[in-house]
């Protein structure tokens, strides 16, 4: 509220989205979608300041419920959440602190529908987003190759299909096997936002560049 009235300055969370919803319909759009990824991560950076989340995380309604109700096309909010407050704060604190934050959380998570992306999501993405063929040549090499794979010993097949695959799934992830996407998947949890499974893919790609033939047929495109 102090600087709000410098000039150039900042405005209030309420009057910067009206702002940002009236040029959009000026410019002719119908809608404001804003993906918010490292929204709920910088929250947890702060975990150990119960008073930041708190008062931090409350602004998120406005996401969603406006005290300045002059948005004239819709703002639709997608907030990535990769971490739950509740296990970063919640545990450490006293009873009424406890209760207190635990009220702010389920004050602005009721705001917002929920969408779970399913574990098993991995293989679809990492096709489209890592293993992506260059061109209709590409795509024969990696198929010729997978069904070099096809031909090994039915225990080691079985083996690298695991319980949960087929060989449907084998082919979509190949040169990587449906074994190592399940290990993926398991650590997943573990690793640091900077590694994540993609990446590692990505990583393990480039590293065997030079003698793993089938990788020269893929698209390396970054999975940031």
């Amino acid at each position: 509220r102090t600087l709000a009235g410098g000039g150039e300055s900042f405005v209030s969370l309420d009057d910067g989205l009206s702002i940002m919803t009236r040029h959009a319909q000026a410019l002719g759009y119908d809608a404001v979608i804003l993906f918010l990824d490292e929204l709920v991560l910088w929250l947890a950076s702060h975990a150990a300041d119960v008073g930041f989340v708190s008062r931090e995380g409350t602004k998120l309604v406005k996401l969603v419920e406006a005290t300045n109700a002059d948005r004239p096309i819709p703002l639709v909010s997608f907030v990535a959440r990769q971490r739950d407050l509740r296990d970063l704060v919640g545990e450490n604190l006293a009873g009424a602190v406890q209760s207190q934050f635990s009220d702010v959380l389920r004050h602005w998570e009721a705001r917002f529908h929920r969408i779970t992306l399913e574990d098993r999501n991995l293989p679809a993405i990492a096709e489209k987003r890592v293993l992506r063929p260059l061109n209709e040549a590409a795509r024969q090499i990696l198929k010729a190759e997978f069904e070099k794979i096809l031909a090994v010993r039915r225990d080691v097949l079985d083996t690298l299909l695991t319980t949960s695959a087929d060989r449907d799934m084998f082919q979509k992830v190949y040169p990587f096997t449906p074994a190592l996407v399940q290990t993926l998947i398991a650590v997943s949890a573990a690793l640091q936002r900077e590694r994540t499974a993609l990446k590692l893919m990505m990583q393990l790609l480039v590293d065997r560049r030079e003698d793993l033939e089938s990788t020269t047929a893929c698209v390396l495109s970054s999975p940031a």
